[in-house]
């Protein structure tokens, strides 16, 4: 596939110097809606000025929003205060507001909004009583007011995304994990997607599963076809990214598969019109994507042997520091080549310096040398790293510190010749070892 650099000769800028959690652009491409977590704005596309805006003060999530269109007005319906309230941009006033009749306690977080064509808007939220925690996907009609349950959503999954298809279909994406689950920030999050009758209330086709590693998906804007891009790949020697883009024709049934090659880790994926997509990635970069120039699925099956899903975690001068599942990649993005560290449920490394670095895994802590790829010290006694970020970190040029196996102590080792030279016990140890690593980094 080919791309390029999305570049305007008269940029706009649409900013309230928030980050913006939510945007939705009107039908009629003339304006764009931006949530932030104070605030609701609208901004016209012709010159980039705000025509309209609302707080929401003491708010801890970003309002979700929607645009619809009626009677040749352009209203927007947002989730607030558990409350669909619908503005109507042009007059800059609210037009309705319809109250979420949920008998819970209290809506922890609403997390996406959609309209379908009889004009009722669908929304998830979630319920924190005193043991369970539950996500429905609710429609509040615009007409009758009339708020409805129409799918409980199971207690180990999050809902991320709720779109409505050509089909009057309902599209959902899910993680795995209630919403009030904190997971690690190394742990990468895989999408699945399904497809529900809203009249019968049940699935009638699941896109993909987490088995397919999707990482970013979109609806196109007419509703008739969904794109993942999953199985994503890192190529040491090319240093170049390889993933699987399906598209599904949500009308027909059909699914076409393409392979996708780009510089930077892809987290975001749009459809702008039938063959065009655009993509965010971690250099900071929008690419536009043509969708009818695309490498033979047969291309991805040959990058099998070469590529091994990863996840860019952190970075050290040129080296990324890559998860995998039960194994840990440095990549030296300068040479081309890569250090893989297989051993150890949950390997974490600390570089000492671009030459060398501490591995820590199953309790045990070793030097190495990135350059010959062998350890070059042992460290004695055992250490503890279940639970921590790190579990030792680096004092000097010739010394290390590391959690004792005890729980209940640190050690102070020699970097060289890997011996401990002293002992410190100490209470509270994970706050502890916590501040060691905000401290040291």
């Amino acid at each position: 596939m080919s791309f390029c650099f999305l570049s305007y000769a008269n940029d706009l800028n649409f900013s309230s110097g928030e980050d913006v959690c939510h945007v939705a652009i009107s039908l009629d491409n003339s304006l764009v809606v931006t949530s932030a977590i104070s605030s609701i704005s609208a901004w016209r596309l012709s010159n980039g000025q705000r025509m309209f805006s609302v707080s929401q003060d003491q708010a801890i999530y970003a309002a979700p929003i929607c645009l619809l269109e009626k009677e040749k007005r352009i209203l927007m319906a947002a989730f607030i205060k558990s409350s669909i309230k619908l503005y109507d941009l042009q007059a800059g006033s609210l037009a309705l507001e319809i109250d979420d009749n949920s008998e819970s306690d209290g809506i922890s977080s609403s997390l996406c909004l959609c309209t379908t064509e009889d004009q009722s808007v669908l929304y998830a939220n979630t319920s924190n009583l005193a043991t369970t925690t539950t996500t429905w996907v609710r429609q509040a009609n615009l007409h009758t007011y009339d708020v409805l349950d129409i799918v409980q959503i199971s207690s180990n999954q999050t809902v991320h995304f709720i779109g409505v298809t050509k089909m009057n279909q309902m599209l959902l994406a899910l993680t795995e994990g209630s919403p009030n689950t904190k997971k690690e920030s190394s742990v990468q999050t895989f999408f699945t997607l399904e497809l529900w009758d809203l009249k019968r209330k049940i699935v009638v086709h699941q896109l993909v599963e987490p088995s397919s590693k999707v990482r970013c998906f979109t609806l196109s804007m007419d509703k008739s076809k969904a794109l993942t891009l999953g199985n994503s790949r890192f190529s040491a020697s090319a240093n170049v990214f390889h993933a699987e883009i399906k598209i599904f024709d949500l009308v027909s049934g059909e699914i076409i598969q393409r392979m996708l090659k780009y510089p930077s880790s892809i987290h975001l994926v749009q459809y702008i019109d039938s063959s065009h997509v655009i993509t965010a990635s971690r250099d900071k970069i929008i690419r536009l994507w043509d969708l009818k120039r695309s490498a033979p699925p047969s291309a991805v099956e040959e990058l099998k042997e070469e590529q091994a899903e990863v996840e860019i975690v952190g970075m050290y001068g040129h080296h990324a520091i890559c998860w995998e599942k039960h194994a840990l990649r440095v990549v030296d993005l300068q040479a081309g080549h890569f250090i893989h560290f297989v051993n150890g449920v949950k390997p974490q490394i600390v570089f000492v310096d671009d030459n060398k670095a501490i591995l820590v895994s199953c309790g045990k802590m070793s030097l190495f040398d990135l350059n010959k790829n062998q350890m070059i010290v042992q460290f004695e006694g055992g250490i503890w790293d279940e639970g921590l970020a790190n579990g030792c970190f680096i004092h000097t040029t010739h010394e290390v510190v590391a959690v004792n196996s005890d729980q209940k102590s640190l050690c102070v080792y020699d970097m060289h010749s890997g011996q401990r030279i002293s002992q410190m016990k100490c209470e509270h140890i994970r706050r502890l070892a916590q501040a060691l690593t905000s401290f040291f980094i």
